[in-house]
């Protein structure tokens, strides 16, 4: 935990350990194999980024911008590498046996650019579908 980032919203004994979070996440790529075996896409948010990272930064880095063809991928690559480490081996056998493309984001209220990020890619998706 990095108490940097955290203010008065937050209640530190609320927040799940490493151990606690990758088996709700385990649990949720379960749900996702056993009912969502048709579903292509999946996206997969950490919501609260201001708890855990430098979202001034990150939401900089990755602001939408319409003629980087590759936004998506290299942030969906970046989120995962950066922040769903631990849940790599999790995320290596999800997808080593199902059809769906996770996709990684991070989300805060507290930036606009990282909340939008999500909806844009949906966007893009089913205009494009």
């Amino acid at each position: 935990m990095q108490t940097q980032y955290l203010d008065e919203r937050t209640v530190i004994d609320e927040l799940p350990t490493t151990n606690a979070w990758l088996n709700r996440f385990k649990t949720w790529l379960e749900f996702l194999k056993q009912n969502c075996s048709q579903v292509e896409h999946i996206l997969i948010c950490i919501h609260r980024a201001d708890t855990f990272c430098e979202i001034q930064v990150e939401g900089k880095k990755w602001h939408y911008h319409k003629l980087k063809t590759s936004l998506f991928y290299e942030y969906s690559t970046y989120i995962r590498k950066t922040y769903f480490l631990a849940a790599e081996k999790l995320i290596r056998d999800y997808n080593a046996s199902n059809r769906a493309t996770l996709q990684f984001f991070i989300t805060t209220t507290d930036n606009q650019s990282l909340l939008e990020l999500p909806w844009i890619y949906l966007g893009a998706f089913l205009a494009n579908s």
